[in-house]
């Protein structure tokens, strides 16, 4: 189940033989969680909104939001909003569909350099909008605070595990490098089982047995 960083942080402590503090500690486990968060889209952290663009059609992104994660936006009738790459823009501009039906066809981020992101969309209007987004990894603490965003314990065994595995890295210590491995192994499973792109999730059994009911038109 979700665990504060002190609670971690005192598990990891237990495993070096309390050579660090939790507050020495916890920087470790947040590298381990902002690993975890950034090797996928996940359902946990996914955020369903609504918004509306201004009058050229450009939207601030919540500075909660991962931008290097998952967007998906629909116009309030449903219709997707597809994705373009930037340098495709001044095309998109005078050759985008759906002319005069008051939505949006297309959307890209604009490079401003800046936090936080801007996304434009086009044609250039003030509509509103649904978006679907990923939030950014919590920060945990060595007081308490924020907790892991899943209810899963394997997956805190995992921020765990990165965090010892490091700390024996800078200190030369045996035995990171079979953690190392043992941390990528998990890691592609937590991918596998809780993206949220997945049409069906869950463990790979389950996910194979759906898709052939599926397919044999079982359910």
């Amino acid at each position: 189940m979700s665990a504060n960083g002190l609670a971690l942080a005192t598990t990891v402590s237990f495993r070096i033989g309390g050579k660090l503090t939790t507050a020495q500690i916890v920087p470790f486990l947040n590298s381990g969680l902002s690993l975890i968060e950034a090797a996928g889209s996940y359902s946990w952290d996914a955020v369903n909104a609504t918004g509306t663009a201004n009058g050229s059609g450009q939207w601030a992104v919540p500075a909660t939001a991962d931008i290097g994660r998952e967007f998906s936006f629909t116009n309030t009738n449903g219709l997707l909003i597809a994705k373009a790459m930037s340098g495709e823009a001044l095309w998109m501009s005078l050759n985008y569909k759906n002319v005069g039906m008051g939505v949006f066809n297309q959307w890209f981020f604009l490079s401003s350099g800046t936090l936080p992101a801007t996304i434009q969309f086009v044609p250039a209007a003030a509509l509103s909008f649904n978006v679907i987004y990923h939030q950014l990894a919590v920060v945990l603490l060595a007081a308490g605070g924020p907790v892991t965003p899943w209810l899963e314990t394997w997956l805190d065994d995992l921020v765990v595990d990165y965090a010892e595995c490091e700390i024996k890295r800078v200190l030369d210590w045996t035995g990171w490098v079979e953690l190392h491995q043992r941390f990528l192994g998990k890691l592609q499973e937590v991918v596998k089982i809780f993206s949220s792109q997945r049409e069906n999730t869950g463990p790979a059994m389950e996910v194979a047995q759906a898709l052939s009911e599926k397919q044999t038109g079982r359910v």
